[in-house]
């Protein structure tokens, strides 16, 4: 691999890295656990609107992270003896 694909290849990971330790915290998942039990807290549309981004985000989130499980599976596929340029 070139020596600026490594580069970038690095930096992904390490933003990843970031941006997945951000997402281990809940805090504001029990915030938001708090806010809607509070009386009226919301309209049925809104709680409609509510249920649909969650439902996304659960869905992302599964989608994410079969999606790292299989590039980590593919990586370690690839044999020294078999990588470009070896």
């Amino acid at each position: 691999m070139e020596k600026n694909t490594m580069s970038q290849v690095e930096s992904h990971i390490q933003t990843m890295r970031t941006a997945h330790a951000a997402l281990a915290d809940t805090s504001d998942l029990d915030t938001l656990w708090q806010i809607i039990h509070r009386p009226g807290w919301t309209t049925i549309a809104e709680g409609a609107f509510l249920l649909a981004a969650l439902e996304s985000i659960n869905t992302q989130t599964q989608q994410l992270a079969t999606l790292r499980e299989n590039v980590l599976g593919a990586a370690e596929k690839v044999s020294t003896g078999q990588a470009a340029g070896a």
